[in-house]
């Protein structure tokens, strides 16, 4: 995969911490600097990538050699409000923790099976 406009694209999602891809890009690799990591997988796909800060949620991009690229899905914490709703009773609590474990499971799952 020539990474000529996927370069361009993850310099610019990282540009404010100072982060750019290496020239030797390997098929799979990681960065931690700046308070992120950064785990990516080159696949049929595209030019996967996997971070997380510690002041952010996971977040998972696929750059496809085109140079066009989208978030395609996030593990939830508790608090997510795609979850409940702070006026939820205890029921409604813990059935917002079960579909958060189910949702995250499937998710984990998925970055597993795509070497990330």
């Amino acid at each position: 995969m020539k990474l000529d406009n996927v370069r361009p694209v993850f310099n610019s999602y990282f540009k404010p911490w100072g982060i750019t891809l290496p020239e030797d890009v390997l098929e799979r690799g990681s960065i931690k600097a700046n308070g992120w990591w950064i785990d990516w997988s080159i696949t049929d796909w595209g030019f996967e990538f996997r971070c997380g800060h510690r002041m952010t949620n996971e977040r998972y991009v696929v750059i496809r050699e085109d140079g066009t690229s989208d978030e395609r899905a996030e593990l939830y914490q508790i608090d997510d409000p795609d979850f409940y709703s702070s006026s939820a009773t205890p029921e409604e609590l813990a059935e917002a923790k079960r579909k958060r474990d189910e949702h995250n499971a499937r998710v984990l799952e998925h970055f597993r099976s795509r070497g990330l």
